[in-house]
């Protein structure tokens, strides 16, 4: 039998398929090796970030000293004008034009010229050094190797300023990534990186949603501004379909903008601290914190890390960074002499502090001991009637008499009291009595006057003129259009020539007048 070989034709094609073959895989090991070389240099860049964010994040930082450490304020919020710590630009919108002031910026492109400042003083033993030997590794002593010569490295970073004051707390952290294109060709290419950015952002727990498109005028890093179409800002959501009226000659970046104190998230691995639960957004610092005690099985609020020390606190105060009113519990006994428990509101000084608020009291109704009521703190008030001259004080013909209350001469008149929302949609109701404080039986003296007046408080002991005898008196009160009116009668007889007098609202007549508000209406 004869063998039968390949052609030359065959082999060929199957060297021409092979050849195609090791094309396909050469490229797509060609594409994983770059997307590996673009997550290990996205790495890289979200750990610088997250460093920075931390460092931001910190009101108070520990520093070596010989033989202890020491906390101090975070030289970032010092009102010393230390650069470039107290470096503040003040684009608040996300679409102002980003600062041209070098003074303003933080140069992260310098290398360890500025890396100093945030990293441990020992990181450099030679040369220009920080103030401050951290005891906290924020960002490694040098820049990660894989970033040194990297297409896609951190620029500069702008910290935005709450105000224009020294020091001022960091509303957001801006961070501006540059990219060095091949061609123009390429002027785009920074966009592979986002996959792979946002990857390495999650496993920090930051999270990035503000990111915009920079162009660059300029080589310094002062030539930074927002790449624009039709006078917007692009966005790199909307970079897509704005790629044709962009200038791909152009050298472009990336500015990832994070609100260092809301820009994470809790994990449940620990991995974010719970002192964000407690982060004062206007300040930029700590506290007040709610927090679990020492047994863990009860909440207490706290005064936070800005304090001396996490006593429970109520109110916090911005400008000592402590709490001037704390709300605790205290053991105490009811009627019964059982165990109860009562709230106690203290100033900082431990003593017993005032409550400014609308407060109901629940109790049992007087006249029904199954049913509860609510009411309000009763107020009292003094006052006195007014009538004093004879033609409005004595009524001629008692027997008929028929005044109208809301219209009658020396009356008391007050306005109703507004009353406070009440739990489980019941109403309260305005209520009011009155009651006598002083009272004389004043009669006509030789004069034809009346001496005694209940409105003159200091004079009261000594204004009694001639006195006759009280056989009675009575009050009522009423309420109209929203006024409570009171009136009274009082009933005196004269021995001097006999006489019985009905007296109308007379002014020595005084009541105390007790308001407050209740779930039973007054009848």
């Amino acid at each position: 039998m004869r063998m039968k070989g390949f052609t030359l034709l065959e082999m060929i094609i199957t060297l021409a398929i092979m050849g195609v073959a090791m094309m396909s895989i050469v490229k797509y090991k060609e594409k994983e090796a770059n997307e590996a070389r673009r997550q290990i240099v996205s790495n890289a860049l979200i750990s610088e970030i997250d460093g920075i964010l931390k460092f931001v994040s910190d009101e108070k930082v520990l520093v070596g000293r010989p033989g202890k450490e020491q906390e101090i304020i975070n030289p970032l919020y010092s009102d010393t004008p230390n650069k470039p710590y107290t470096n503040r630009t003040n684009n608040k919108r996300l679409e102002d034009s980003l600062s041209v002031n070098a003074n303003e910026i933080i140069n992260w492109g310098a290398g360890k010229s500025t890396r100093i400042h945030f990293t441990r003083k020992f990181c450099i033993s030679t040369g220009t050094q920080g103030k401050y030997d951290f005891t906290n590794d924020y960002i490694p002593c040098d820049e990660p190797s894989v970033l040194t010569n990297s297409d896609f490295r951190i620029n500069r970073i702008d910290f935005v300023g709450k105000d224009a004051s020294i020091g001022s707390a960091i509303d957001r952290v801006d961070f501006i990534l540059s990219y060095d294109k091949l061609s123009p060709d390429d002027a785009f290419s920074f966009t592979n990186y986002v996959n792979s950015l946002e990857k390495a952002a999650e496993k920090y727990s930051i999270t990035l949603k503000d990111i915009y498109v920079l162009e660059r005028s300029s080589t310094g890093v002062t030539g930074w501004g927002l790449a624009t179409v039709a006078g917007q800002p692009v966005t790199l959501a909307s970079l897509a379909k704005n790629l044709a009226s962009l200038d791909k000659n152009k050298n472009y970046g990336l500015r990832l903008s994070i609100d260092p104190n809301s820009g994470k998230f809790l994990r449940a691995d620990g991995r974010v601290g719970t002192d964000k639960v407690c982060w004062n957004i206007a300040s930029k610092m700590s506290g007040p914190c709610l927090t679990a005690d020492d047994t863990g099985n009860n909440l207490v609020l706290t005064k936070g890390s800005g304090a001396n020390n996490n006593e429970p606190g109520l109110c916090w105060d911005l400008n000592t960074g402590t709490s001037k009113l704390c709300l605790t519990q205290a053991v105490g006994s009811d009627s019964n002499n059982n165990d109860a428990s009562l709230l106690k509101l203290n100033d900082d000084a431990g003593n017993p502090a005032t409550l400014l608020a609308n407060v109901l009291v629940e109790e049992t109704s007087l006249t029904d001991a199954g049913k509860k009521v609510y009411r309000t703190i009763p107020n009292t008030i003094y006052s006195a009637f007014g009538n004093s001259t004879e033609n409005h004080l004595v009524i001629t013909n008692p027997d008929n008499y028929t005044g109208n209350v809301t219209t009658e001469e020396g009356r008391i008149e007050l306005n109703i009291q507004e009353c406070p929302v009440a739990p489980d949609g019941t109403t309260l109701h305005p209520r009011l009595t009155a009651s006598v404080s002083s009272i004389v039986a004043d009669t006509r003296d030789g004069q034809g006057g009346y001496k005694a007046d209940f409105s003159q408080l200091s004079i009261n002991r000594n204004s009694g003129g001639q006195l006759g005898q009280l056989s009675g008196t009575a009050i009522q009160v009423n309420q109209s259009a929203g006024k409570w009116y009171i009136t009274a009668t009082m009933g005196v007889f004269n021995p001097i020539d006999n006489s019985a007098l009905v007296y109308l609202n007379p002014r020595f007549l005084s009541v105390n007048i007790t308001t407050w508000c209740s779930t039973e209406e007054q009848n």
